[in-house]
């Protein structure tokens, strides 16, 4: 025995139980607004709260939406650094033991290459192919750091 009727857009079902349904609908509706925070006019940025609380508060975790998630930047890193290096200059195109030490004054040292081109390497240069870099240069040998060892190239015994 219950009539509809429309009301601005909502169907009100007239009768005992159809005053229940309505209600609950407008609580519904309430409820949504209600919990969704609203900005004043002219304030631009991102949601700081959700349902009046910081999200931080709630439990939830907020990361920047442009960035892609940590698990898949990890994985980036380590396929960057699986990657062979790439030679930047002549002294990494050819491999640290196949270096010859000739001179070594002050904090400077020279070594030739095996195509017989001479270098000229100081602490900091990188030389070898895996991307070995000098980190120091002592009066009879040269520290060349290759991963976590140290490797010494030194004059040749004649």
């Amino acid at each position: 025995m219950s009539q509809l009727k429309k009301v601005k857009g909502v169907e009100k079902v007239a009768g005992r139980r159809g005053r229940g349904r309505y209600i609950t609908a407008i609580l519904m509706v309430l409820a949504v607004f209600m919990g969704t925070p609203t900005f004043a006019a002219g304030s631009v940025g991102p949601r700081s709260q959700v349902g009046g609380r910081a999200p931080q508060s709630l439990g939830m975790v907020v990361r920047n939406p442009f960035q892609p998630p940590p698990v898949v930047t990890k994985k980036l890193l380590q396929a960057r650094q699986a990657k062979t290096h790439v030679p930047q200059t002549p002294l990494e195109k050819y491999d640290l033991e196949s270096f010859v030490l000739t001179g070594i004054v002050s904090d400077l040292a020279m070594v030739v290459a095996p195509d017989g081109s001479t270098y000229i390497i100081k602490k900091g240069t990188r030389i070898g192919k895996q991307g070995e870099v000098v980190v120091g240069v002592y009066e009879d040998r040269v520290a060349v750091k290759r991963g976590d060892k140290i490797i010494y190239l030194t004059f040749p015994k004649d």
